[in-house]
């Protein structure tokens, strides 16, 4: 779902069960809120600050995260 509770289950799902290495996918990534929902920018943003994983290249609005530790 694209709805922050939704987006925020998920991550907090996945995201400890992913390895060093391994990779964070979040879809429909909007910077500007004019463009599309927020949810899944929070969570990315959320992502990265948590320090646990690194800005891959983004494709298109898909934000691809590497688990670093």
């Amino acid at each position: 779902g694209h709805s922050h509770a939704a987006a925020l289950a998920d991550y907090r799902t996945w995201a400890p069960r992913i390895m060093p290495g391994g990779i964070l996918a979040i879809h429909d990534i909007f910077p500007n809120p004019d463009d599309g929902g927020q949810a899944p920018y929070e969570i990315y943003q959320l992502a990265l600050a948590s320090g646990l994983f690194r800005e891959l290249e983004p494709t298109r609005t898909l934000g691809v995260l590497e688990r670093i530790r």
